[in-house]
């Protein structure tokens, strides 16, 4: 999904004051292959000033994951996490919450949405979820 420059410039301005709003930050990227999602995640995370972390599921005990034959990918980013054995107890899902913030997770995607997600957690209990945005949105600039 390609834009023209101003919706581009009104859809990043929008999402740009949402994020910065938010306590928590959410984004699905749906794209075509791994490195197109890559590429999306390269490009919004620094766009949006969101915390970078690690990027899981690229290797299974230390060896890489043949992506060859994925015929599309999807990556979960998260700006939240548990760091500590408080947050742990309080999510009440135990060790599965050790995420740190700008963490994200790699896998194999095989449905026809391309695209990303954007979730901004604003902190009033509603939710608020906007997609499928362009993958290319803080590209050709």
């Amino acid at each position: 999904m390609k834009t023209g420059e101003w919706d581009r410039e009104k859809l990043r301005t929008s999402i740009l004051t949402l994020a910065s709003s938010a306590d928590r930050t959410l984004l699905g990227f749906c794209a075509g292959s791994p490195e197109s999602a890559l590429e999306a995640l390269k490009s919004w995370i620094p766009s949006l000033g969101l915390p970078k972390g690690l990027l899981m599921g690229l290797d299974l005990g230390g060896q890489p994951v043949d992506t060859s034959s994925w015929t599309g990918a999807y990556i979960k980013y998260n700006t939240g996490g548990a760091t500590t054995f408080e947050d742990i107890r309080a999510s009440k899902i135990g060790f599965a919450s050790l995420w740190k913030p700008g963490d994200a997770l790699i896998e194999e995607y095989a449905g026809d949405y391309r695209g990303v997600y954007f979730t901004p957690e604003l902190g009033d209990d509603v939710f608020r979820q906007y997609g499928v945005l362009p993958e290319d949105l803080w590209l050709n600039d």
